[in-house]
Formats: structure tokens, sequence, C-alpha cells
């Protein structure tokens, strides 16, 4: 799969989930792309950020993301901040122009 920014921007503010293996499973909310690509750099730069329940925190690593309108997706991710409606999380994407 060509990862970009624009590949995610209809899903903006829609869910993704992730199922574990003991049957738990939990929902992320896409609510921020943030593309930080330079003109000077031969990389593309952008950022996901999703928001989690805070019933069930994830800890730093790599999780399979699942969308009604998307494939399977499995991206790194990590928390970045606990705020009033839950945790946030940040995936971070380099890639070679």
């Amino acid at each position: 799969m060509n990862y970009s920014a624009e590949l995610f921007q209809p899903h903006l503010n829609t869910p993704f989930l992730i199922q574990f293996q003991t049957g738990q499973q939990t929902r992320l909310l896409l609510d921020e792309i943030k593309n930080q690509t330079s003109e000077n750099s031969p990389f593309y730069h952008f950022s996901l950020f999703f928001t989690g329940a805070t019933d069930l925190p994830l800890a730093q690593g790599t999780y399979t993301l699942n969308h009604a309108d998307l494939p399977a997706q499995t991206i790194f991710i990590v928390p970045v901040a606990k705020t009033d409606i839950g945790y946030r999380y940040q995936a971070c994407f380099n890639i070679t122009k």
C-alpha cells in the first residue's frame, strides 16, 4: 500500500478499529493529519493523529488498524498525550519522494 496524507484525508474524523487476539477491540478516531513535507526534502513527511478511549490505553507499538473503507493497515503508533476526552496517538511517515 502506498501511504500518503491524501489516502487518509477522506477518512478524517472517522473511526479505525484495532482488534486484539483476546477478542477485545478499541476504536481510534483519526482527528488530524499534518503534512510536513518541505520542498527541499527528499522525503514526503506526514503524521496522523488519533484519539482513543481512556479505558484501554495503547502502548507504543505496531497495530493493525481496520477501517470500513480502507484495507487493513499495519501502523506504528506512539501515545503522545492524555486529554480530557482520551489518549492521543501519533503515526509518523517518512517516505522517499
